[in-house]
């Protein structure tokens, strides 16, 4: 499924406008940016390229890819 799908899907499951659910998770990752947990430093370290500020896209989708990943370690 696409970011996009899943912004959309969020959007409607909680009756706000797809904008709204963007802006929510903007906050969430400038929130995270600035914490000081060793887990979120190393989160940031992988996605932030160049210096530049990710995507909600990109956001989304490593957060996805851990996600696999932790359910993958887990079924082993």
């Amino acid at each position: 499924m696409s970011t996009k799908k899943i912004i959309e899907q969020i959007a409607v499951k909680n009756n706000v406008t797809t904008s709204e659910v963007r802006a929510e998770l903007k906050k969430a990752m400038a929130i995270s940016m600035i914490s000081q947990s060793p887990a979120a430093k190393e989160f940031w370290r992988q996605l932030l390229h160049n210096n530049k500020n990710p995507s909600v896209e990109d956001f989304l989708q490593l957060c996805i890819d851990k996600a696999k990943a932790a359910i993958n370690d887990n079924c082993v």
